[in-house]
């Protein structure tokens, strides 16, 4: 079956909820520091952006801002976090972003 517009995310999206569940963060409640993601967009460059954490949901959050609208391509994000002695990422998510056609 033919993917349908619902399933895709397109360039120039603002407002996207990024949801990041992170297994055993139950383990380490209240103890994380220095959260965020760790991105390489698909023009190669790479950002680190902010998150919110949901003990409850386990998760960490993003929400793209109106300023920084998602690009067409292939983008990588890596969970990041600190706690105790351990200070490094949470695994890799790939999300592709599908150009706009005029």
């Amino acid at each position: 079956m033919a993917d349908t517009d619902e399933e895709k995310i397109y360039e120039g999206t603002v407002g996207f909820i990024f949801d990041f569940e992170i297994d055993h963060m139950e383990e380490v409640l209240g103890e994380i520091t220095n959260q965020k993601l760790k991105v390489q967009k698909p023009d190669g460059t790479e950002e680190e952006w902010p998150v919110t954490i949901d003990m409850e949901a386990k998760t960490f959050r993003h929400i793209v801002p109106s300023d920084k609208p998602l690009i067409a391509g292939t983008y990588r994000f890596q969970p990041y976090l600190e706690y105790n002695t351990f200070k490094g990422t949470w695994g890799t998510v790939k999300l592709k972003v599908t150009r706009k056609f005029s």
